[in-house]
């Protein structure tokens, strides 16, 4: 049996495997989640649904597609419009579970630069922008996940970093962008 890489293979076994007595199919169904909800958008008719957590990284929650397993072990998929960042809040109605996911921000491993000049934060923002590194803008502070690129450039500009945990979420993702 012959078939190009698509839908259609997975179709053609399936038929193939259909014709013999020996086989018994076991399909595991499910859900779907398709849009995000604010926390502050849940109404009052969800109110008996259970309450669960997915804590995501920055990366994972960049991924719009995919499957996932909140923290209590409760497995769905996602497959949300392009572009779609989740944030911590933000929430997924799974209506078959009568359930409500919310969304936590993972802590991850970051370095903090605390700049004290205009031109200090001019500077260290460049710097690691003309690298391609995200960047997190605090009011008092940049900060930055942990790699050996980023660690390496505040060390040949004597830039002076913290270590620290917390929450990251990029200012601005570059879509589409090259040189």
């Amino acid at each position: 049996m012959r078939c190009v890489p698509t839908g259609s293979c997975f179709s053609a076994i399936l038929r193939k495997l259909s014709r013999s007595p020996n086989v018994i199919f076991f399909f595991n169904a499910m859900t779907v989640v398709e849009q995000i909800v604010p926390v502050e958008d849940i109404s009052p008719r969800y109110e008996g649904y259970r309450r669960e957590t997915l804590t995501l990284t920055w990366e994972e929650r960049r991924q719009g597609h995919g499957k996932r397993r909140s923290d209590a072990g409760l497995e769905f998929a996602i497959s949300l419009p392009g572009g779609t960042v989740l944030k911590g809040g933000d929430c997924m109605i799974l209506e078959p579970e009568r359930t409500i996911v919310r969304i936590q921000e993972a802590p991850e491993p970051v370095y903090i630069v605390r700049p004290k000049t205009p031109q200090e934060w001019a500077s260290y923002a460049y710097h690691v922008g003309n690298r391609h590194q995200q960047v997190m803008i605090g009011d008092t502070e940049l900060i930055f996940l942990q790699n050996p690129a980023v660690r390496s450039l505040f060390e040949q500009l004597h830039v002076p970093f913290e270590t620290g945990e917390r929450p990251f979420t990029a200012a601005l993702a570059n879509v589409g962008h090259s040189h």
